[in-house]
């Protein structure tokens, strides 16, 4: 076909070969689409584009097949949930989103919340205003809807006023769910007044058994029906522009999670304190950086379940913030006053018993999120758990009774007994706790004591079985140990009557480290670690300090030589 172009010059021929390019791609371009309109078969094998068409049906076929899978996706997510009335799942939720941590997003809630944690028993008398018997204008998330979860225990003499803090908000869509935690003042009377008061309100009082704060809360949270929510104590307030704020934010970005505010104490303390900006791991890990009166998304308490009431002392509410760690909630802060935090003068038993046991109320906070510390930080709190006072411990006793599908109250009632000697009791306790078990960070702690008990009874294949759970989900120092003691003793006990080493410890450590009988390579693994790195951190930041002041004393030492003749 191009047999006859010459491209070069020929002759006194002036043309360039350049002169033939625009006639090269023409012919190119004609070749083309005769191959591909006439010799190119389609799907069916008739002429046409068949590579478009091919394309297209690739992309078609894809399509069902994706939505084939979204639809059982949904249907298996709809079985999920159908146990548990927490979030109900449509057309719009599923077009929704993700946040991409785990969080739903949902359009439409269903009538209750559920949580992961007993409640200590149902509603004995529920009243309510009769606008609670309808939706709001616009229903639950057309726009921000605030449940308000109001706890009240032999506090009925603030209830008037903390109302009136919630009453006076600009912001007017919101809930108020007041639970009367078994108190035995007046303050059911009174509740029920408020009732009457603010009979246009959206407002629900209910009266049970006394169960606690935080058994209170999840009461509640099983009436709540707003995308937000709120914990409020009976004796504090809501600042008057804190709903309004919040709405705002939420407006902006739906995908915030945690609204907190600046905090006043008032009544027998005055001050001020305001939140730093940010939400901090390591800071929430320290110590607890929201009070109660935080406001939350629904799809938080979702993912989270409620408040634990197994906890001796109190710390309910870092307990619940250091849950939502894994989930990489969204904060924004309001900076001006939100909440009013009332401190009474003089100081009631329970304030004194918080006192008094705070370390050890601690300690069991941080073994429910062991996930978020070093492994010497909770084998330390261990020990502070075992030297338990009395009062804990019988205060302990009183929650397993209320609450006995609550694995780690029998699990540090068992790091008591270990302490106790009472061997026996120890090991019903933590047999008990896995039961309930469902945290990797519980059952490692759990397996672990349980191994070292086994061991102190010369139970050997127990303590294996023990050891072996929680290496599963734990391989430090301690952990590695222990199994290869275990493993030894359980050796020389088959080998010395003469029989054959068991399945059960097929693969076992056959050599011991040196850093276990090395107490130098024990302090360098253990500075390896990041509590070793702080730790040498500062002390390196102190012999700097003191470093610094001896330039110090030489510089005015030398001046002073300087000086004198």
């Amino acid at each position: 076909m191009m047999a006859g172009i010459n491209l070069k010059k020929s002759g006194g021929s002036k043309s360039s070969w350049r002169g033939w390019l625009p006639i090269l791609v023409c012919v190119h371009l004609v070749a083309s689409f005769t191959f591909f309109m006439f010799f190119m078969p389609g799907e069916s094998g008739g002429a046409g584009f068949g590579v478009g068409t091919l394309a297209l049906t690739a992309d078609q076929v894809k399509i069902k097949q994706l939505t084939k899978e979204l639809a059982a996706a949904r249907e298996a997510l709809h079985e999920q949930h159908a146990d548990h009335d927490m979030l109900e799942l449509d057309d719009d939720d599923a077009n929704a989103g993700d946040k991409g941590d785990g969080l739903r997003v949902p359009t439409s809630l269903s009538k209750t919340l559920s949580h992961n944690f007993p409640i200590s028993g149902e509603a004995l008398e529920v009243k309510e205003t009769r606008p609670m018997k309808e939706e709001p204008e616009g229903g639950y998330t057309a726009k921000p809807f605030f449940s308000i979860v109001l706890a009240a225990y032999n506090q009925g003499k603030f209830l008037k006023e903390t109302m009136k803090s919630i009453v006076g908000q600009k912001y007017d869509r919101w809930e108020v769910i007041l639970v009367n935690d078994g108190s035995t003042d007046n303050t059911w009377d009174l509740a029920s007044e408020l009732i009457e008061r603010y009979a246009h309100q959206r407002i629900r009082i209910i009266t049970k058994r006394n169960g606690g704060l935080a058994d209170a809360r999840n009461v509640g949270l099983k009436h709540a029906k707003g995308n937000w929510l709120c914990m409020l104590d009976s004796d504090d307030l809501l600042g008057k522009d804190y709903l309004q704020r919040a709405a705002d934010f939420i407006v902006e970005d739906d995908r915030v999670d945690i609204i907190p505010g600046c905090m006043h104490n008032f009544d027998a303390v005055s001050s001020e304190w305001c939140f730093p900006e940010g939400f901090s791991v390591l800071g929430i890990a320290h110590w607890n950086k929201f009070h109660a009166s935080v406001l939350m998304s629904r799809r938080l308490m979702a993912a989270i379940g409620g408040y634990d009431p197994g906890i001796p002392w109190g710390l309910e509410d870092w307990n619940y913030w250091l849950s939502t760690v894994p989930h990489n909630p969204i904060v924004r802060f309001v900076p001006e006053t939100t909440f009013f935090y009332r401190h009474h003068a003089g100081t009631s038993m329970r304030k004194k018993m918080f006192s008094m046991y705070l370390e050890q109320t601690k300690a069991m906070v941080r073994t429910n999120h062991a996930e978020l510390y070093e492994p010497v930080q909770i084998l330390h709190d261990h020990e502070v758990i075992k030297d338990m006072h009395q009062d804990t411990l019988e205060k302990l006793q009183e929650k397993i009774l209320k609450y006995p599908t609550l694995p780690m109250p029998y699990f540090w009632r068992g790091l008591y007994r270990m302490k106790m000697v009472q061997q026996q009791k120890a090991v019903v306790d933590m047999q008990r706790a896995l039961q309930f078990a469902e945290k990797p960070g519980q059952i490692w702690q759990i397996n672990f004591r349980l191994a070292q008990v086994f061991d102190s009874l010369g139970e050997y294949q127990e303590a294996e079985r023990a050891i072996n759970a929680a290496f599963k989900h734990a391989y430090f120092d301690d952990v590695l140990a222990l199994k290869h003691k275990v493993e030894k003793e359980l050796k020389d006990k088959v080998g010395g009557g003469g029989g054959h080493l068991p399945m059960l410890i097929a693969g076992h450590v056959t050599s011991e480290p040196t850093y276990w009988g090395s107490p130098n390579e024990q302090e360098d693994i253990r500075q390896g670690t990041l509590a070793g790195k702080l730790l040498r951190l500062e002390r390196l930041d102190a012999a700097m300090r003191d470093q610094k002041a001896t330039e110090r004393k030489m510089v005015a030492l030398l001046a002073t030589a300087t000086e004198t003749p």
